[in-house]
């Protein structure tokens, strides 16, 4: 399986272009969520089943959010690490360093970058 270098590229600007922002929408914790303002978030492997066309199913109640574990598009169910790690060209178990981290699902920023770098084989 062969990376898709720009793809892990678009990854990692995304993440550290939402990093500090103040309504980010990116949350690693879960794979994606949105409050009852519509407020969206997405992990990394959420963020790239949503750009690819895939509709977030929400009903997991997270306190005051609702999360999704799957996606649905062209009436096919998927999990949403299995659209991501497709996606992104990965083996298993570099999808689940990429969307739990080396500690856990709380992988920061520079952590995605790094591994996202380690990937591709060269500077992101």
């Amino acid at each position: 399986m062969r990376p898709n270098v720009p793809l892990l590229r678009k990854l990692v600007e995304w993440v550290e272009e939402q990093e500090n922002l103040v309504n980010s929408q990116w949350d690693q914790k879960f794979w994606s969520t949105r409050d009852y303002d519509c407020n969206t978030t997405y992990c990394a492997a959420g963020y790239i089943a949503q750009i690819h066309g895939w509709e977030m199913i929400y009903n997991q109640q997270l306190g005051q959010r609702i999360g999704a574990a799957k996606a649905i598009k062209n009436g096919e169910i998927r999990w949403i690490h299995d659209i991501a790690k497709e996606e992104l060209g990965l083996t298993n178990d570099r999808a689940g360093l990429l969307f739990l981290g080396t500690t856990g699902m709380m992988a920061t920023a520079s952590e995605i970058r790094s591994l996202c770098e380690k990937f591709a084989g060269e500077k992101l």
